[in-house]
């Protein structure tokens, strides 16, 4: 079985025909911040994307700008925005493909890693960010998931444009920093020392003077205010996401100001003490053999089952421990959980994951319109757990689970600084 080929004959069957299924009604409010920023751009160019109220980071101009192309008139773009979710079908279809390449490196066999890719592409919890919402997480997911794979196969420059790219789609890139500095750090300074470690800063700086160069100068301001006030932009508890919060506080928590003083600091700073406690924990194996690297000269590595394991666990931590979240914060984590599903055999954390993520995502935005939304199902503590249960398994696999703690390959080469 070339599963290349399968998988390609498939996408070209798949795209279509969810594009063409695609609704034409979704989260009014996206929809409408789109629509209107897009119209904006159809009247007066990319270079002046932030004369509008846009508060969304570079790249997503760009695929507004791109889309405004194809529709021409004001009147194109209003009646067609839900087509905008084009763009997440096709960055899905490319996350597939890079699950499926992930797993045949893996020596999984052609036929287990197609289905484990379908896995992925079938997810409906998956697809409803774009499908229903008409939002446009996958894409942020697809650029980080490939990111941390280039990394993983030793080619540091491509992984760390795509981190950029990644920054300048939404900030929550951010969280990705550690591990894939952790990984591409041992790689630029043990291969090539800091003539190599210069140029992949140089690289990091031309990607993003590129991606800043189309848009007006006396606009560039507001792309950092963006950056910034994103941080603080939605001070609640919790903004609809069904996470440790509701698991333990009551009431409505989008109207409860994270700035409460609990204990002696903000509930914002607990949150952010637990998820930076949290991640520790979830990059240690990461940390020890990155320092192992160093004092040795030597590039020493995790398996890839591990790094899958701990990319799909940072967004989780993320989104759960966190103040301030979204319902739909936890997305990228799910091209990650599902190769580490198949490679170590694990199907279980998705299956709750997806659940979760699915019933968060349904109780806020009613899209399949059943008839109740307060049966226990939908119940905010209820998913809170599904997520909680799903965390302590993965934290088990990283550290207990012996057939992913295979002995860390020892890939030799000249000390690191010698000569």
């Amino acid at each position: 079985m070339n599963s290349k080929k399968t998988y390609l004959v498939f996408a070209l069957l798949y795209f279509p025909l969810i594009w063409i299924a695609s609704p034409r009604s979704c989260h009014s409010w996206d929809t409408w911040c789109f629509s209107t920023w897009t119209k904006h751009i159809n009247q007066y160019g990319l270079g002046h994307a932030y004369w509008s109220p846009t508060d969304y980071p570079p790249i997503i101009q760009y695929l507004l700008w791109i889309f405004s192309w194809f529709m021409e008139s004001d009147r194109n773009i209003e009646m067609n925005i839900h087509n905008i979710k084009v763009f997440s079908y096709i960055f899905h279809i490319v996350g597939g493909y890079f699950i499926l390449r992930a797993l045949l490196r893996e020596n999984i066999s052609p036929q287990q890693a197609f289905t484990g890719t379908l896995c992925y592409v079938l997810n409906f919890a998956v697809l409803y960010n774009a499908y229903a919402w008409n939002q446009v997480d996958i894409i942020l997911g697809v650029l980080v998931f490939i990111a941390v794979i280039f990394a993983v196969w030793e080619k540091p420059f491509t992984s760390l444009i795509l981190l950029v790219i990644g920054l300048n789609f939404k900030v929550q890139a951010l969280i990705y920093i550690p591990v894939l500095g952790l990984i591409v750090l041992p790689q630029l300074l043990l291969s090539g020392g800091w003539k190599k470690f210069a140029l992949a800063l140089l690289c990091l700086a031309g990607t993003q003077v590129a991606i800043l160069l189309p848009f007006n100068f006396d606009t560039l301001h507001r792309i950092w205010e963006i950056t910034v006030d994103s941080f603080g932009k939605f001070a609640v508890i919790s903004a609809r996401a069904y996470n440790i919060w509701p698991l333990f506080m009551e009431g409505d928590l989008m109207k409860r100001s994270d700035k409460e003083i609990v204990f002696g600091l903000t509930y914002n700073a607990w949150g952010l003490i637990m998820f930076l406690a949290a991640s520790f924990m979830a990059m240690w194996p990461l940390l020890k053999v990155t320092f192992l690297s160093f004092k040795t000269g030597v590039l020493q590595k995790l398996t890839t089952t591990q790094l899958m394991l701990i990319g799909a666990l940072i967004p989780i931590l993320f989104f759960y421990l966190n103040t301030q979240m979204h319902d739909r914060y936890s997305h990228p984590t799910f091209l990650f959980l599902v190769t580490y599903a198949v490679l170590a055999r694990r199907p279980f954390p998705v299956v709750f994951i997806s659940i979760a993520y699915f019933l968060n995502l349904e109780k806020e935005l009613n899209y399949l319109n059943w008839s109740n939304y307060e049966v226990f199902i939908f119940n905010e503590k209820l998913v809170s757990c599904f997520y909680l249960v799903s965390i302590l398994m993965l934290y088990y696999d990283l550290y207990f689970l012996k057939r992913i703690r295979q002995p860390i390959p020892i890939q030799p080469q000249e000390p690191a600084f010698a000569g």
